[in-house]
């Protein structure tokens, strides 16, 4: 598969030219427009700023209580895949009906820490997402 940046004028010679011989032989295409979906800055960035609410509610002396084996409730300290797992996740899907970080949009991871960090400033943290020098 190719991906064609349009506001490319080599891009988009090299895209009319495919087009071009698709369309010669009579081929059914399906074309499907590439949103700016989120960097890997912003995937470690996420991961880090996990990382950064985990250690929070640990030194808040905060657990996550599930019920486990046998409806035996258990408790655990807080970790990065659990943040993201049972905070990040369940708002991305809330705001924007996206199991995996990997469908955001830059705009939409943005959104989602927003709404994280809107959450710790009522709680009086100031716990900020990580900006690019960070990462």
């Amino acid at each position: 598969m190719s991906l064609y940046d349009l506001s490319n004028t080599t891009d988009l010679a090299k895209f009319n030219t495919k087009i071009a011989v698709l369309k010669s032989k009579g081929a059914t295409v399906e074309l499907k427009e590439k949103k700016g979906s989120r960097t890997l800055k912003q995937n470690n960035a996420i991961h880090l700023y996990c990382e950064m609410i985990a250690e929070t509610f640990n030194e808040m002396g905060w657990t996550f209580r599930f019920e486990g084996v046998k409806n035996v409730e258990m408790e655990l300290t807080y970790s990065m895949i659990l943040v993201k797992e049972t905070m990040w996740k369940p708002i991305q899907m809330a705001l924007f009906d996206k199991e995996s970080t990997t469908e955001l949009t830059r705009k939409e991871v943005s959104e989602v820490a927003e709404q994280i960090e809107h959450f710790f400033a009522q709680k009086g943290v100031d716990l900020p997402f990580p900006s690019i020098e960070n990462v």
